[in-house]
């Protein structure tokens, strides 16, 4: 028999196949995540007995204080989740949830967030995909997720892998310009009207660029800013009046308004986590 596989990756193959049954879908997990299964259509056949294309969806299951996880929590998913494929281990439990279609909203049981808050875990949802040779990646993704939520400070349970996407991505840039630079001081990656704001609140105790932030988030609704801030429609627009004052901008540019966004999250990240 002829194969077209290297040496190498023939040897792996073969290694991978002789040490753990097809039936053991936890081992075949542990030997996704160390890469000693890579292609996509065995990592099916190990993690579900088939080589069938469905879309499939990682959710991590974490405790908040890093300790083992409790028993209640590895019953609870089992109870959430019966249909899906379930991997607890010490640290983490993994959820694999297959999906026919691609879908961009995910339904989650009725009471999950709360029991979380009352185990005091948390829960990590990624999106998915029809490449399981990706999941490893999701993993990595999902966990990233996680630490950088406890870094910023946030005190939700659920958390989406869409919703720290650009923060994410903003850790990836930060960590190549301080390798590339030598120094930490990544002002210098934020647009400087964003900059001009943060030292004007910092030296005056003002808010100019939160209500700037959220002013962006809700593509310049003034009524959704405020009740996001909990502030009247007219101090916000005494807010965004100021800030026109200060630095000349233009909201209606689409890419400027882009710019300001990454560099609202760019300064948060500089605050919070470095």
């Amino acid at each position: 028999m002829i194969s077209r596989l290297s040496i190498p990756a023939l040897f792996n193959r073969i290694s991978a196949l002789l040490e753990a049954p097809q039936t053991d879908p936890v081992h075949a997990w542990k030997m996704v995540l160390s890469r000693r299964v890579v292609s996509s259509g065995e990592i099916r056949q190990r993690l579900f007995g088939t080589e069938e294309m469905t879309y499939v969806q990682l959710l991590l299951f974490q405790s908040k204080d890093h300790r083992p996880l409790p028993q209640k929590l590895v019953d609870l998913v089992t109870q959430w989740f019966p249909e899906d494929t379930v991997l607890p281990d010490r640290d983490e439990i993994a959820v694999l949830r297959r999906h026919r279609e691609q879908l961009f909203s995910f339904p989650l049981p009725e009471g999950m967030e709360e029991s979380l808050r009352i185990l005091g875990c948390v829960a990590g949802i990624g999106n998915a995909t029809r490449d399981c040779g990706m999941l490893r990646t999701m993993c990595q993704m999902i966990r990233h997720m996680l630490r950088l939520r406890e870094r910023l400070g946030r005190d939700e349970v659920l958390c989406q892998i869409d919703e720290y996407q650009m923060m994410i991505v903003v850790d990836y840039c930060v960590q190549e310009y301080v390798q590339r630079n030598g120094h930490t001081d990544i002002c210098y990656l934020a647009h400087p009207a964003l900059v001009h704001i943060a030292r004007y609140d910092a030296r005056h105790g003002t808010n100019l660029r939160q209500v700037l932030y959220q002013y962006l988030v809700y593509g310049g609704n003034v009524q959704r800013t405020a009740a996001a801030l909990y502030m009247h429609r007219n101090t916000v627009m005494n807010k965004l009046k100021k800030i026109t004052e200060m630095v000349p901008l233009d909201f209606s540019d689409g890419l400027l308004c882009q710019r300001l966004l990454l560099s609202c999250q760019v300064l948060e990240y500089a605050e919070k986590v470095l």
